[in-house]
């Protein structure tokens, strides 16, 4: 699934391989270097959308999102996810699904500016 996540990026992950790292284990996806550069591109990108904020029982998180400026990278951002996309189905082997959730709403975003 392609949606965009605090923690991981655009590539949803299930589970951690006893190295520690993140996998949807999907071994066609988890050892594709340009799939894996791909989705660490998005979620840098992604997470410069988050300032620290207080804690409080209205934010939990501890954080604010940058409505503003998603507006402003939402072009690139979806530029590096229709990469990944594509990414994904030339190397798909038929052992998964691309659900994209982020397109569309990219492009309603980018388009009510």
């Amino acid at each position: 699934m392609i949606l965009l996540d605090y923690y991981f990026g655009p590539i949803q992950f299930d589970w951690t391989d006893e190295e520690g790292r993140q996998i949807t284990r999907i071994p066609v996806i988890d050892s594709d270097e340009e799939t894996q550069r791909l989705n660490k591109e998005a979620n840098a990108l992604w997470l410069t959308l988050f300032a620290p904020a207080e804690y409080t029982e209205d934010n939990p998180s501890g954080f604010v999102f940058d409505s503003e400026r998603e507006k402003q990278i939402a072009p690139e951002l979806l530029s590096i996810i229709e990469k990944l996309i594509a990414r994904l189905e030339q190397i798909n082997d038929g052992t998964y699904v691309v659900e994209d959730r982020e397109t569309p709403r990219l492009k309603a975003l980018i388009e009510s500016e």
